[in-house]
C-alpha cells in the first residue's frame, strides 16, 4: 500500500497527473488531514474537471466536515460536488446515496427519499443497498409524521410511486397522534350539519346543537367553522352562568391542534384537567404538546446543523420527564450526526426499552451506529 511519501515522489515526477493528486487526497482523507485532502482534490479537478470520482471524494470530506463542525457551508459544497459527479456520471449510485444521506440529516426527508430511491434503482453493492434501505425507512417514517393527517395534505403521486416500488418498507407504520388526526378528519357529516343548523334556527342558544355541529365540522376537517361553533357554545354557557363542561374545552383544544396553534391548545387542555383531573387523554395530549415544543426547536436546530443546541432541547425535555421513544430516538440521531456513536447507540437502546413498536426502526439506527463506530475506530 502506497504511503503519502510515495505519492509525494510520484507527483514530483508527474506534476500534471490528476489521478496521483486524487490518490494522495484519499490518503490524506484516511489519515484525517482534511485540508490537505481538499487541496489535492482541488488540484485533481483543475487538471481533470470531468472525473466524477474526484468530485465524489471531495464531496465526502465536505460532508464529514459539515457534520463534524456543524457548518452548513460545507454541506452545501458537498451537495454541489455530488450533483456534479452525477452530472458527469448519471448512473453514479453512490453519489445518489450520499445525497440522500445528506438530505436526511438536514431534515429534507422528501428529497432524501427521492435520492435514496434512485440509488436503489442503480447498481449499489449489497452493503450499500442495506444502508440505503435503512435510511429510506427512517426518512419515510419522519416524512409521514410531518405530513400525514394535515388538512388538505395528501401524499403526492411521486411519493406514492416510490412507496409502492420499494416493497421492503411498504408495511404500515402508524403513529398514534398522526392516526388520531387522520380519523378525526374522515367521514361525511353533511346530513348532521344540516340537522343541527335547522335546530339552531329555532333555538339559537342551544349549546348542545352548537357542540355537536362543531364536532361534525371537526370530523370534516373544517376547523374554522368547528372553532366558531365551539366558541359560541362556550360563550352561551358563560353568558347564562352555566358551568362549561370540560368536553367543550377538549374539543377546542383538538381544533387548535389541527390549526397548529399549540399555545392555545395547551391552555385549553390545562382547563380540561382543572375540570376533570382524571382525564388521561388530556394529560397525554398536553404532555405531547409540551414535548413537541422541544422537538420542534431541536429539529429546527438540526436542520441548521446546530447539533449542540438541538441536544440541549432534547436534554431539557428529558429533565422535565417528557422523554419518550421519539425524544431518545431523535437525540440518538443527533449524536449519530455528531459522530458520537456510543451515545447514539445508548439512546437507541433507551428508546427500545420505552416502545417495542419502534423496534425495527431503532434496530436500523443501532446497526448504522455500530457501523459508523467501527468505521472510525
Amino acid at each position: 500500500m502506497k504511503t503519502i511519501e510515495d505519492y509525494d515522489l510520484e507527483i514530483q515526477q508527474n506534476p500534471n497527473d490528476a489521478e496521483l493528486y486524487r490518490d494522495r487526497g484519499n490518503a490524506y482523507t484516511e489519515s484525517g488531514e482534511w485540508e490537505k485532502a481538499e487541496v489535492d482534490f482541488n488540484k485533481a479537478i483543475q487538471l481533470d474537471p470531468d472525473n466524477a470520482f474526484t468530485y465524489f471524494d471531495r464531496g465526502y470530506i465536505y460532508k464529514y466536515l459539515g457534520s463534524k463542525l456543524e457548518n452548513k457551508d460545507y454541506i452545501i459544497k458537498a451537495i454541489k460536488d455530488y450533483e456534479q459527479a452525477i452530472l458527469i456520471r448519471p448512473n453514479y449510485a453512490e453519489a445518489y446515496l450520499e445525497l440522500g444521506t445528506i438530505y436526511g440529516y438536514t431534515g429534507d426527508h422528501k428529497q432524501a427519499i427521492i435520492y435514496l430511491d434512485k440509488a436503489l434503482q442503480l447498481n449499489l453493492t449489497e452493503d450499500y443497498i442495506e444502508t440505503a434501505q435503512n435510511l429510506m425507512k427512517i426518512s419515510r417514517v419522519v416524512f409521514l409524521l410531518e405530513n400525514h393527517g394535515k388538512e388538505g395534505k395528501e401524499l403526492d403521486p411521486q411519493m406514492e410511486e416510490i412507496f409502492e416500488r420499494n416493497l421492503f418498507f411498504n408495511e404500515k407504520t402508524d403513529n398514534p397522534l398522526t392516526d388520531a388526526y387522520d380519523s378525526l378528519m374522515k367521514g361525511n357529516y353533511e346530513d348532521a350539519i344540516k340537522e343541527f343548523t335547522e335546530t339552531l334556527k329555532s333555538d339559537s342558544k342551544n349549546v348542545y346543537a352548537y357542540k355537536e355541529r362543531g364536532k361534525a365540522y371537526l370530523h370534516k376537517g373544517d376547523l374554522e367553522k368547528a372553532l366558531l361553533d365551539i366558541d359560541q357554545a362556550i360563550s352561551i354557557c358563560l353568558e347564562q352562568d352555566i358551568q362549561v363542561e370540560w368536553e367543550l374545552y377538549y374539543l377546542r383544544a383538538m381544533i387548535y391542534m389541527g390549526k397548529e396553534e399549540y399555545d392555545s391548545a395547551v391552555t385549553d387542555f390545562e382547563t380540561v384537567l382543572q375540570l376533570n383531573p382524571d382525564n388521561e387523554e388530556a394529560k397525554n395530549l398536553l404532555q405531547t404538546l409540551k414535548r413537541q415544543e422541544y422537538l420542534d426547536r431541536a429539529n429546527a436546530y438540526n436542520s441548521d446543523l446546530e447539533f449542540d443546541k438541538a441536544l440541549a432541547e432534547y436534554n431539557a425535555a428529558i429533565d422535565l420527564n417528557l422523554g419518550n421513544v421519539e425524544v431518545y430516538f431523535y437525540r440518538g440521531n443527533t449524536y449519530y450526526m455528531k459522530l458520537e456513536y456510543d451515545k447514539a447507540i445508548a439512546d437507541c437502546n433507551e428508546a427500545l426499552k420505552l416502545d417495542v413498536a419502534y423496534n425495527e426502526l431503532i434496530e436500523i439506527c443501532l446497526q448504522e451506529g455500530r457501523r459508523g463506530r467501527k468505521r472510525y475506530e
